[in-house]
């Protein structure tokens, strides 16, 4: 269980109950700092982010706790004034792709704002778009980054700054930055080959993926991955084991993890993506 639903988790029920149904994915993130921000200063901010002076801050009196509201949003925080813990760091920070000098500044923080998804909104995009948005309100209030678990991933600041600031919400949505809410991880193996392995995808109905390749190859590869991405967004297709298809004119084909599961293996389903000559026509990207 990732951090912050541990943070937010319901405590267990103490009698046996009639089974309810599965309750929507929440999506989360963890705003990194080196003291914790005040919340009254964020909700300035953010109604200036997204223009709308109804945005509300329900803040729990003595606390660095609260709930944000704006629209169909509504946003559970919690600042704590310490470092993440160690192993929440290292699925994070340490496995992200920026440069090390980046990674040290982050490495820095001395407390950590936790957001959490209570919204209407179902769509993991939609949910993303909002705690992102409150993440920017933050972005003049001491912001390092943001760390997304789910992802595997951080975030620097600045680029979160540029990518909120330079299209807009409803582009983002259509458009949504792969980049920043999944990532590409690597496994080496002894005989040089190197296994590139997604993660972050599974938020958006799709399974993640994972190839063969040779060393280099990452960014390549992260842009066939993120086709087949978008590809299951707008099309609702269900990949399966033993489909074929076609990006650009690289011919593709599924198949069933046989090596290395348990390293590959993130959330969901994986699928091995193969080059291969097309066998068949079940799924066709253009």
């Amino acid at each position: 269980m990732g951090f912050f639903r541990r943070l937010f988790q319901k405590p267990a029920a103490t009698a046996v109950q009639e089974p309810e149904p599965a309750e929507v994915a929440r999506e989360g993130i963890i705003l990194l700092f080196e003291a914790v921000p005040d919340l009254l200063r964020g909700l300035i901010q953010l109604r200036q982010v997204l223009q709308d002076p109804e945005a509300q801050l329900d803040r729990l009196e003595g606390t660095n706790s609260g709930a944000f509201h704006f629209g169909p949003h509504k946003i559970r925080v919690v600042g704590l004034p310490a470092a993440l813990p160690r192993d929440v760091q290292q699925r994070t920070i340490h496995l992200s792709h920026w440069p090390q000098t980046t990674k040290d500044s982050l490495y820095q923080h001395r407390a950590h704002l936790v957001c959490f998804y209570e919204g209407t909104r179902e769509d993991a995009r939609e949910q993303l778009l909002a705690l992102y948005q409150l993440a920017l309100a933050f972005g003049n209030l001491g912001l390092l980054g943001v760390a997304d678990e789910a992802a595997f991933n951080v975030t620097p600041v600045a680029v979160v700054q540029d990518i909120f600031t330079s299209m807009k919400v409803g582009d983002l949505k259509t458009d949504f930055p792969a980049m920043l809410w999944t990532n590409l991880l690597k496994f080496h193996r002894p005989d040089g080959p190197i296994w590139y392995a997604t993660r972050g995808f599974e938020r958006f109905g799709a399974p993640n993926f994972a190839l063969l390749g040779q060393p280099g190859e990452a960014a390549e590869t992260f842009d066939l991955f993120t086709a087949l991405l978008r590809y299951v967004v707008s099309s609702g297709a269900e990949l399966q084991a033993g489909h074929t298809a076609e990006v650009g004119n690289l011919p593709l084909r599924f198949v069933a993890p046989y090596e290395y599961e348990d390293f590959l293996k993130g959330k969901g389903e994986l699928l091995v993506v193969e080059v291969v000559q097309m066998e068949a026509e079940n799924t066709v990207l253009t």
